[in-house]
């Protein structure tokens, strides 16, 4: 009867399975049982439903159940986290794995449901699946080997549009964020479990930029339905950030500067592994002051290689100066071939966000 009215409204299979997916999450709180062969062995979808709590095992089990009863085929699947480094191929044993999720197989493509993450939207796998191969049972003799998709730069982003004025040497604007992929996921977890006391504070911090004066007022926080995305309108502040020297103001509108600490030791031998790739970019709008002219705007710039892309652009339009900057990480795990290359870039990218604007007074 559960399931029946969690899916009354659905008219395909993919709308079905994604119902039963989002029941699970808000539904089921995630409590890891290890004891014994407790971790190892699912509960009953109707013990889980029951108690209202289960480990990942429990989260598959009542998504493969439910699913079956609403006359639509899942599968349960065995998995390892990034931090195991076998496959099955390699190790065909219980070592490979230390998660369980389902799968639906949609269009010849399988989906991966983790309900383990809340917030993590349907389609796109938790971050810590990404790239591991995947056990699949397709029934009690029949099992599939499958890869889970690594998520593109751009499913994971953050963007920054932003307005600002001069005032005494402090910019003055509006804005706002919109991030999608695992940054909303991040941002989601974390905002979702605060006392509302607390959320203004968090906001106003964890959309702090420029320099350490920045004020960040009435905040807001917009979640889209599908939890694809989440958007963030802020006013702001950035006190002493016009640097003002004789005539002249020095203004680098680069607020943010995604990887500029990211240049890896010399004597580094092990691979770094990124969380998830990702495409940070903004747009900032400067309205040029009354008494000011522009006497210094930095060349346009873009790069290109085979782990980051990157550009800057400066466009002088109605009175403003817009820049626009994007910054892409390219490979999950940089290897010790890729470590010269690497900090090169990085070296290169860091000249570029020291550049300014500088405006002469008139």
């Amino acid at each position: 009867v559960l399931a029946d009215s969690i899916v009354k409204d659905c008219t395909t299979d993919l709308e079905k399975v994604q119902s039963i997916y989002r029941w699970t999450q808000d539904n089921i709180k995630y409590i890891a049982f290890e004891k014994g062969l407790g971790g190892f062995i699912p509960r009953s979808g109707a013990v889980v439903c029951e108690k209202r709590y289960g480990d990942c095992k429990d989260m598959a089990s009542i998504i493969h159940e439910m699913t079956s009863l609403v006359g639509v085929e899942t599968s349960l699947v065995w998995i390892g986290s990034r931090d195991i480094p076998y496959t099955y191929e390699e190790l065909s044993t219980p070592s490979v794995d230390n998660h369980m999720i389902a799968a639906y197989k949609h269009e010849n493509d399988w989906i991966f449901l983790d309900a383990t993450g809340s917030d993590q939207y349907f389609g796109q796998p938790t971050s810590f699946i990404q790239g591991k191969q995947a056990l699949i049972r397709i029934s009690d003799e029949e099992y599939e080997l499958a890869t889970v998709p690594v998520a593109k730069p751009s499913e994971n982003t953050v963007h920054l549009d932003a307005n600002f004025s001069i005032e005494d040497g402090t910019l003055k604007g509006d804005g706002e964020y919109a991030f999608t992929g695992y940054y909303s996921v991040s941002l989601n977890g974390m905002y979702e479990y605060l006392d509302h006391e607390d959320k203004d504070d968090f906001l106003k911090e964890y959309l702090s930029f420029g320099n350490n004066k920045c004020k960040i007022e009435d905040p807001t926080l917009e979640q889209k339905e599908d939890l694809r995305g989440v958007n963030c309108g802020i006013g702001i502040e950035l006190p002493d950030y016009a640097l003002e020297v004789e005539d002249e103001l020095i203004i680098n509108l680069n607020v943010e500067k995604p990887y500029s600490g990211s240049s890896l030791e010399k004597d580094r031998e092990l691979p770094l592994e990124f969380e998830y790739l990702s495409t940070y970019s903004n747009e900032i709008a400067l309205d040029i002051p009354e008494g000011y002219e522009l006497s210094f705007v930095p060349e346009n710039f873009d790069l290109d290689n085979e782990l980051f892309k990157c550009f800057f652009t400066y466009e002088v339009k109605d009175n403003k100066v817009i820049f626009s900057h994007s910054a892409e990480l390219k490979e999950l795990i940089l290897y010790p071939e890729h470590f010269e290359l690497w900090n090169s870039t990085m070296k290169t990218v860091k000249k570029e966000y020291k550049k300014a604007l500088v405006l002469k007074r008139i």
